[in-house]
């Protein structure tokens, strides 16, 4: 099925984000690698990326999104990923892969590959999302960890087992198109209660920005902040743009 953005595939650039903006006058863009070497996270982080990862940038005119609803478009993102390989969400902007215990986990199996089990519990960073905005467009990069035998303590990849080289190519097409099939339903019909279901992050005690505390009750349907009361029992709404760095907390507020 023909798609509404040209593809441009690469072996290794600097940044999917940078190149989607430069490829940008030929209208709405996807770009797809296998390798950064300036890749970047939320708040200008660095992206420390497996072996095997992909990243992807899609720019386009969320036309059907007013800018006051655009804050919405991350998280609407990472319902349709979580969906395509059965994720769970941290919000505003990460993607794990569940580990609920041994030998139960089935990860799903990269083109002509396998399943494969996980002895690992808990849950695990697996990739993450990051949306610019310039005028009336926005860049959409997703960076996906797809194969690492010897991760960080709290990363890992999406496949036990080395996928190929040429696995991003294909496992990003299909990305996309499922992150435009979700964007395409627009701010009001975008799946929130699907998001709210994925997110570990509702119903949790939480710390952020200087020493904060508190719980995670729900997140905004307008603009996607994410809800909670703190220790004073006060509500206050997180804009995902205003924190750093949101992170269970191991004891009560």
């Amino acid at each position: 099925m023909p798609t509404p953005y040209s593809t441009h595939v690469y072996d290794e650039v600097t940044s999917t984000q940078d190149v989607a903006r430069e490829l940008s006058e030929l209208g709405p863009v996807l770009v797809v690698a296998s390798r950064q070497t300036a890749g970047r996270g939320r708040s200008g982080a660095s992206w420390e990326t497996a072996p095997r990862a992909l990243a992807m940038s899609l720019r386009f005119d969320p036309f059907e999104w007013p800018s006051d609803r655009r804050t919405l478009i991350p998280l609407a993102t990472g319902i349709a990923v979580a969906r395509l390989f059965d994720l769970s969400l941290k919000w505003p902007n990460d993607l794990l892969l569940p580990l609920e215990g041994e030998e139960q986990v089935v990860f799903l199996p990269p083109p002509g590959g396998e399943t494969g089990h996980s002895p690992l519990r808990g849950e695990k960073k697996v990739g993450g999302i990051l949306a610019e905005a310039s005028g009336r467009e926005v860049t959409l990069g997703i960076g996906l960890n797809l194969w690492w035998p010897d991760p960080p303590p709290d990363r890992i990849g999406l496949f036990p087992e080395d996928p190929g080289p040429s696995a991003y190519a294909a496992i990003g097409s299909e990305m996309a198109e499922g992150v435009w099939t979700e964007l395409a339903k627009g701010p009001e019909r975008w799946s929130y209660d699907d998001y709210c279901d994925t997110c570990i992050t509702l119903g949790r005690k939480i710390t952020w920005g200087d020493g904060h505390s508190g719980t995670a009750l729900a997140i905004d349907r307008f603009d996607g902040a994410l809800i909670v009361e703190d220790a004073n029992g006060a509500r206050l709404n997180l804009k995902a743009g205003e924190i750093r760095h949101v992170r269970a907390s191991p004891d009560p507020p």
